[in-house]
């Protein structure tokens, strides 16, 4: 279970995972957010215990519908269940208009954008 909750001076979103599958379509959920801005994204796992999860957020800045390794805006761990957040800036050159953007939880360190996985979310 994990929740995730986006931030923007335009708005924000929250979601908390259920059962589905591992992979949450919010496409219909947005924010804006201005070129230059500092977006804040709030997240964390609803585990207990010292099982590590791995988290990284990805923006698909130049919107060709692939999380490219270059779009890693996040990348850390944690053992714990307290939220944890990461403020990026949305770069100059990113297209204008709706660009996607994906938190991983995974149980593994991983750095790919458009990996699915066994255990996570």
């Amino acid at each position: 279970l994990a929740y995730v909750r986006v931030a923007t001076p335009n708005g924000s979103f929250s979601r908390t995972s259920g059962s589905d599958g591992g992979y949450f379509d919010g496409t219909a959920q947005s924010v804006g957010a201005a070129i230059g801005s500092s977006p804040t994204v709030t997240f964390g796992a609803a585990i207990a215990g010292t099982r590590t999860e791995y988290w990284s957020i990805y923006a698909d800045w130049n919107q060709n519908g692939t999380f490219e390794t270059s779009e890693q805006v996040h990348s850390s761990s944690s053992t714990s269940t307290a939220n944890q957040t990461a403020t990026f800036t949305v770069p100059a050159t990113a297209k204008t208009g709706k660009t996607r953007l994906r938190v991983i939880m995974s149980s593994v360190n991983t750095t790919t954008g458009c990996g699915t996985y066994a255990a996570g979310e």
